[in-house]
């Protein structure tokens, strides 16, 4: 891929981070891993034309914004939507405002743990969507996948996106998707087999 690193950043949470310009614009990488982009946008793009039922959808939550690369098909398809988003590295929230300012109009961002905010949310349907997006390096926080987590975002939320990584060709990545089974007993869970994801609707 003809790209360029324009700037390199270190994290508390996501160690070493490179910003790189490519024909279609800028991405963030991160263990040479793509994080934000044209490909995230893609990624989302699809998931919500697939996932998500035809009806209105007026107010987000997004846990891990990361640089906001999810706004675009967030907005294309919902444009009267409200963004509620939080991401809990501030050096994720520096690189958007620098690199990717258009990302943030129209969205109450602020610095948070996601879990921590789920859990001071009043546990009553506030949220039409709600989105977890969330990485620590290029790993999901394992506590996030708790059945009890899972369940309380379904308390605020009426239809909830979950994003993580899979990558098909590790066997090892099986166990990444282990806690479905328990969760389709509680809600209906769909899934959406992406390239380098998957990402679970329920």
């Amino acid at each position: 891929m003809n790209k360029h690193i324009i700037a390199k950043f270190s994290s508390k949470y996501n160690g070493d981070i490179e910003v790189v310009k490519g024909r279609t614009g800028y991405s963030v990488v991160v263990d040479e891993i793509t994080q934000s982009g044209p490909d995230i946008e893609a990624l989302w793009s699809e998931s919500f034309e697939k996932l998500i039922p035809t009806t209105p959808i007026r107010s987000v939550l997004i846990l891990g914004f990361g640089t906001g690369s999810i706004m675009t098909p967030l907005k294309k398809r919902w444009p009267q939507a409200l963004p509620t988003a939080v991401e809990i590295d501030q050096t994720m929230i520096k690189i958007a405002r620098s690199y990717f300012p258009e990302n943030l109009i129209g969205v109450a961002l602020s610095k948070h743990d996601g879990r921590k905010y789920i859990a001071r949310l009043e546990k009553k349907l506030t949220f039409d969507l709600l989105i977890v997006d969330c990485y620590i390096g290029d790993t999901e926080p394992g506590d996030m996948k708790t059945l009890s987590f899972l369940q309380d975002l379904k308390k605020v939320a009426r239809h909830v996106l979950f994003n993580q990584l899979f990558l098909p060709d590790k066997k090892t990545e099986m166990h990444k998707i282990e806690f479905l089974k328990a969760l389709d007993a509680i809600y209906p869970v769909k899934a959406l087999k992406l390239p380098y994801n998957i990402v679970i609707s329920f």
